[in-house]
């Protein structure tokens, strides 16, 4: 998917300068951070391939899920104005109230 591997329950691990790797946010505790592998990785994953920049409008289809909550993090620590989208169900809770550190 987009670049990811399985194996990296590893203490240290080797990847590719290019490869699918961010800094944790200094304010994210270790156990925190550990959940952004799948729904963090992916969605970077399609912020790469995509011109999202300040002022840019950003739809999150799915957003109340690991992915979209995820997009619509990295889309407003961007500066984009971004319209949340999930099934009634899920409704209930929304990224907007997450905090975006």
């Amino acid at each position: 998917m987009l670049g990811s591997r399985f194996g990296g329950h590893a203490e240290y691990v080797c990847i590719p300068q290019d490869g699918a790797i961010t800094a944790k946010p200094r304010n994210m505790t270790f156990t925190d951070a550990v959940t952004l592998v799948f729904g963090g990785s992916t969605a970077h994953a399609f912020f790469s391939r995509a011109a999202i920049k300040p002022g840019s409008t950003v739809l999150v289809n799915g957003a109340s899920g690991a992915v979209g909550t995820a997009a619509v993090q990295l889309a407003k620590q961007t500066g984009a104005r971004v319209t949340e989208a999930c099934r009634a169900p899920t409704a209930s809770w929304s990224p907007r109230s997450a905090p975006t550190g």
